[in-house]
């Protein structure tokens, strides 16, 4: 399902349904900011799908929503475990 590197990444069955693309994932690769070792925050207004697909291949491996910024940005962080 999910690759270690952005050249085996694989979008799940959910995220193409979804309508998420490659080049979606590409372009909001370039509107994140890393946070930290971890730990990404991607812009407001972004579906839940993309913000997923675009965290797990940032980060390498699955990452889990952990709430909205004071700015209503979603932050995520590599899944724990």
């Amino acid at each position: 399902m999910t690759g270690t590197t952005a050249n085996d990444f694989q979008l799940t069955d959910i995220e193409i349904d979804c309508g998420v693309t490659m080049s979606d994932i590409n372009t909001m690769t370039n509107r994140a900011l890393v946070l930290g070792p971890g730990r990404i925050v991607l812009p407001e207004n972004t579906g839940p799908a993309l913000c997923s697909a675009t965290a797990r291949r940032m980060l390498g491996r699955p990452a889990t929503f952990v709430g909205l910024n004071r700015l209503g940005q979603p932050v995520y962080e590599l899944t724990k475990g």
